[in-house]
């Protein structure tokens, strides 16, 4: 291909740019295993997922800061594969002096990891190298096509070169049948992290030393263990203040919050809709459901339920009795 054999020497710029100064908070665990991930000899596929708002897009900036060699690439939502082609090569120029990027037009992905491959991975030899592609489902477009190409560079070209891919997205449903349980990359996955919501200890990190125990309580009530919801509490207010500006003015914050997430999460099918209306009203379990929605209780009902569950829209439990 035309890329190879060049014979320009690459400078590597300081790619990993945080996109706002942030608080880090918690995740300890998460940060223990990633760290063990990178301290290997060998190359890592990492699977990080979860609910939008959650921190994983900060979890890793947190994991590569300070991290030589990090290419962080992120997707851009509802854009078809040219224009995330497109965006990531835009992405890469700031990362790599390379004046073949001022004039080529990657037409696919394969020519793009091609380029990745033979000017980027190849110019770092005994190198550790982060490659991290952070809301994967955009940048796939929705389609699993991207993920059987990643598994050919993996398995041709990656592996053995001691890359550490870092695979990140927010909607649960492409994660675990796209990824996680895909043929493409069955076995590869070296770590995989669940992300959802913080210790309750850990949440106390973001409220002053003035609130209570009980108001940070009932904070945690309405609004969960989010770290980027419990960053909109305004310190200085009271609690029914807070509540007010955030849930019920018309400029809220959290206006809307749970219809634009479940619409990201879930546009492509009415069943969700339909279970979360069922679950408002009552507790059921897995044969009610599937009676009430008129729909069999096997395998399609349940990954319903799990994608659900998997977005902390619903919780299941076993009855004590």
């Amino acid at each position: 291909m035309f890329l190879r054999n060049n014979p320009h020497k690459l400078i590597f710029l300081n790619c990993v740019r945080i996109r706002r100064c942030v608080m880090f908070v918690g995740r300890k665990e998460e940060l223990r295993l990633l760290e063990e991930s990178y301290a290997s000899a060998k190359g890592s596929v990492i699977v990080v997922y979860g609910r939008r708002r959650i921190g994983k897009s900060t979890l890793i900036q947190e994991f590569v800061k300070n991290k030589e060699h990090t290419f962080y690439f992120e997707g851009i939502e509802s854009g078809n594969t040219k224009a995330q082609i497109l965006h990531f090569t835009s992405a890469l120029r700031k990362m790599v002096n390379d004046p073949v990027l001022d004039s080529v037009v990657f037409s696919n992905w394969d020519q793009v990891f091609t380029y990745f491959t033979d000017r980027v991975v190849n110019s770092l030899p005994e190198k550790k190298l982060i490659l991290v592609l952070d809301e994967i489902q955009w940048l796939a477009a929705g389609r699993k096509t991207l993920i059987a190409i990643i598994k050919y560079y993996w398995d041709n070209f990656w592996k053995e070169k001691n890359v550490k891919l870092v695979l990140c997205g927010s909607i649960a449903s492409f994660m675990v049948e796209n990824v996680i349980r895909s043929n493409a990359l069955y076995g590869r996955i070296d770590l995989e992290i669940l992300l959802k919501g913080l210790k309750p200890s850990e949440s106390l990190s973001f409220f002053s030393e003035r609130k209570s125990k009980d108001e940070i309580l009932k904070y945690l009530l309405i609004m969960g263990s989010v770290p980027r919801y419990l960053e909109f509490v305004n310190q200085k207010k009271s609690f029914n203040k807070n509540i007010n500006d955030l849930f019920f003015s018309q400029t809220g914050r959290m206006n809307n919050e749970i219809e634009k997430i479940f619409y990201s999460q879930f546009r492509g099918s009415s069943v969700y809709r339909n279970i979360v209306n069922l679950l408002q009203k009552s507790v059921l379990g897995l044969d009610k459901i599937s009676k009430l929605l008129n729909m069999p209780s096997g395998g399609g009902l349940k990954r319903y339920l799990e994608n659900l569950e998997n977005a902390e829209i619903i919780v299941s439990f076993i009855p004590y009795n």
